[in-house]
Parts: C-alpha cells; structure tokens; sequence
C-alpha cells in the first residue's frame, strides 16, 4: 500500500505528466483527504491484497504487461449498422480487429415493424460461457455468435421482444438464464424453444444499469435504479429470485436524470462490495451484510469541487474506479475499496465533451466510454491512471473487457 506521501507524489507527477487537462481543485481536495488520512495507517491495510491477482486472465498476473495479450476490448455503439467493435490493447493504443473473412461492420437486423419505421439503436451487450454475445436496446433483444459476429435468433426469431412500451440498457447471464436490465427486469431461459417469451421478474422500478456477476457458486444480477436497487439470486439453472430489493428510497439515492441516463455500477469480487452510481458520490453496500441499504456513513463522496454524478463505474482486484460525469471532461477517481468508507488514491481527467457512460478495468488498464458529440473511448493504466490510448467515437454506449479465448473471435490467434 502507498503512503500517504506517496500518494501526493503520485498525483503530483500526473498532474505534469498527463496530457489530459486536472482540476487543480479536484486534485487539493484529495491531497488534504489523504494527508488526513495518514492518521490511523494501516486500518484495513491489505485486505485483500494479492487475492485475484490475473485471475481468469490467461497464464499472466497483473503484474506483467502481456496479460493485456489475453484480454479483449468490446465496444457497444448506439448504431445498429456498426454496433460492436472488438479491439486489441496494444501498447499505449487500441487496434480494432475482425473475425476472418469478414471486412464491413457489424450490423443488427429488425423485422419488427415499429423498428423499421421509426428506427432503432444498441445499448448494452454481454458474453456469455457459449460462445453467445447477448444484446439490447429499445425494447428488444439480439443474439450473436461470438466467433463469427453473425446475427442469430432468439427463441426462433431475429429479436426477441422483450417488453411491449419498455426500454432496456444492460444484458447479464446467469448459468440457466439470460437476463435483460432496463424499465424492467425480464430474463429468456438460454435452452428456450421456438415461440418462446421473456418472464417478467420486475416492472415496479426503471433500472439505469444493470451487472451480473458470480462466487461460490452463487450467481447474482444487480440493477441500479432512480432511488434504489435490487438484486436477484441464483445457485443454478433455476430462475434468479429477489435477493435484495430497496425502493423509494430518495434519502439516499438523488436524481439525476430518467433511466435513460446512465448510472455507475459494479461489484468488486475481492471485497464483495457493490457499488451504486449517486448524484454525490459513490453508495457502497456489500454481500456479508446482505447488500441491505446502508447509511450515508458507507458511501464515498466527490470532493466538494466536483459537482457531478457517478455516471460509471468499475472494480477489480480491491479497487473501484469511478467517472465523475460534469463540465465538458470526465473525472476518474480511484478508490481502495478496503476502507469503509473507500479512500481516494487518485484522480485523472480525461475526454473533450461527451458523457461517461461505461467504465471497464482489465488487468492493466481501465477505459472509459463516454458517448454524445466529443465522446470516444479513453484508456487509463490502473497504477497510476497515466494515459493509455483513445479513440473518438460519438456513438458508444458500453464498454467492456472480455479473455480472448471465451470471446474465441475467428482468426484472433
């Protein structure tokens, strides 16, 4: 763990370093909140520490640079004539790749006839353990072939509809399931059968985001929604049902916008915390309590500077990296999820316009999506948040970090 002193050093050489622009005051309010926290050193100091180090990355840890060489980079984009995009993490870049044999875009059918008149958009995509890239948008859901990035159907159809007036923005799966996230909660059995439809699971709350994610043999599925959330379980094939459920509860949470506005969340598997997107800051809640809603005395906040929403947010290995979405730039944080309530390590600037909308973190670097006019793609190392790559794209909607042998991509050796 670095000291406190350390610390400082670490932003200050960012700050002359970076060629993305700091918010000096963003930068002094966390060097105070570090230098007050040198006090009680060690509370907590290497919870966590080493655990899950390359974990599911290949035969490299975190430690070594070419466990980027196993990792993949999945861009969801709003446009249904270019919709996914797969990069390699090159050094300090990203190098968009294909399938074999294939040269022109990636782009998903609808025979839906309200779609075709009006038109319709991507919003949020997942892999999952067959080989199967799941997505969403609107109303509707998509399937692909990982492999290939071929189109296939859905319980014998080229969408599945999902809701009949609803919106959805997040896909996850559990082992028996595929679960979409959005003005409701509606899973597809993955073995369902022609004529097949989605099962409502909740209708009463318009979730922003959703996460799925997974240990000791226990599969969950989170959403974050205006003022609340829920999370479903599962310990198999089975259906997922209510875990944890928390609604109208804007004491705590703030609006910022309809479901329709991004909203951070993520799960850390070391610390088993998850964690919600505020209007202030960051709502922590974690598994050994039973994700129940917590107090204000949990949660991180922004520092007074920085009047902003935590748009996204993602977590590996013990730390979280949250995008303060304001201005024109997009501000990530870094925390040590060890703590209660976290601690700031870091902060960095990055972008030129757009809104943060997805946030993903692999074994070396953390990339921001961030979409609207002057959105792109931004690469940041999770050291020391130096930059590390972007590129400019208006249209994306998600990001997310994937093994390159269960994306298993044709040609992708």
């Amino acid at each position: 763990m670095k000291r406190p002193w350390q610390q400082i050093g670490a932003l200050s050489l960012l700050a002359l370093s970076s060629c993305s622009l700091f918010l000096e005051s963003e930068l002094a309010a966390i060097r105070e909140q570090l230098a007050g926290e040198g006090e009680g050193e060690g509370e907590g100091e290497g919870e966590g520490e080493g655990e899950g180090e390359g974990e599911g990355e290949g035969d490299y840890p975190d430690s070594d640079p070419r466990c980027e060489e196993q990792e993949r980079l999945i861009v969801i984009r709003d446009d249904p004539e270019d919709a996914v995009q797969v990069y390699r993490l090159t050094a300090g870049a990203f190098l968009r790749i294909r399938p074999t044999g294939a040269t022109g875009n990636v782009a998903i059918a609808n025979d839906d006839p309200n779609a075709v008149s009006n038109g319709y958009s991507i919003a949020g995509a997942t892999l999952d353990d067959a080989g199967n890239l799941w997505l969403v948008g609107d109303r509707f859901l998509y399937r692909l072939d990982a492999s290939t990035l071929e189109q296939g159907d859905v319980a014998g159809r080229t969408q599945l509809t999902l809701s009949s007036f609803g919106s959805f923005s997040s896909v996850t799966t559990t082992p028996g399931h595929v679960v979409a996230v959005g003005s409701e909660l509606v899973l597809l059995a993955k073995d369902a059968q022609p004529g097949d439809l989605g099962t409502t699971l909740d209708d009463a709350n318009d979730y922003h985001r959703g996460v799925g994610f997974s240990f000791d043999g226990i599969s969950f599925v989170a959403g974050v929604a205006q003022d609340g959330y829920g999370v479903w379980q599962t310990d198999g094939l089975a259906a997922p049902s209510a875990f944890t459920v928390v609604a109208n509860r804007e004491d705590r949470f703030d609006y910022f916008g309809g479901p329709q506005v991004s909203r951070g969340i993520a799960f850390d598997p070391i610390t088993r915390k998850l964690l919600f997107g505020n209007l202030a800051g960051v709502v922590v809640t974690a598994f050994a309590d039973g994700f129940p809603v917590t107090d204000a005395t949990t949660d991180w906040n922004f520092p007074e500077s920085a009047e902003a929403e935590a748009a996204a947010i993602g977590a590996r290995a013990g730390k979280a990296y949250v995008a303060a979405a304001y201005r024109s730039t997009d501000n990530i944080f870094q925390l040590d999820l060890a703590f209660s309530p976290p601690r700031a390590l870091a902060v960095a600037s990055v972008g030129d316009g757009g809104r943060a909308v997805a946030l993903a973190v692999g074994c070396r670097r953390m990339i921001l999506g961030s979409g609207g006019v002057g959105g792109g793609i931004w690469g940041l190392t999770t050291e020391a948040l130096e930059p590390a790559g972007a590129i400019a794209d208006s249209g994306v909607e998600q990001v997310f970090i994937v093994r390159k042998d269960a994306l298993g991509l044709l040609g992708d050796e």
